[in-house]
């Protein structure tokens, strides 16, 4: 099996992630897999769920995401919410 790192988004809460991969078996098509991940301490990252998409169906997705609400899709994460994730905290 190959597979292709293509992106990893904060998750919604704390110490989650959500990995986006390019999987494929040789000579095959490739998909897409959404990985959700958490954090657990020393051993790094664990995945939690795997969601596999197949050949084609990113299309699909991509005009899915593309119906949102534009205020939905051009939302930035929270700088603090992402300072938390890299164990920062803001105090005062």
């Amino acid at each position: 099996m190959i597979e292709k790192l293509l992106g990893i988004l904060d998750g919604d809460e704390v110490g989650t992630r959500v990995e986006l991969v390019q999987v494929a078996e040789p000579n095959q098509t490739p998909t897409l897999e959404l990985r959700m991940q958490r954090e657990v301490g020393d051993l790094g990252w664990s995945t939690q769920r795997r969601i596999k998409l197949g050949a084609g169906q990113f299309a699909q997705l991509r005009d899915a995401l593309n119906c949102m609400d534009l205020d939905a899709r051009e939302a930035r994460a929270c700088p603090q919410r992402a300072m938390e994730q890299r164990g920062l905290r803001l105090i005062g």
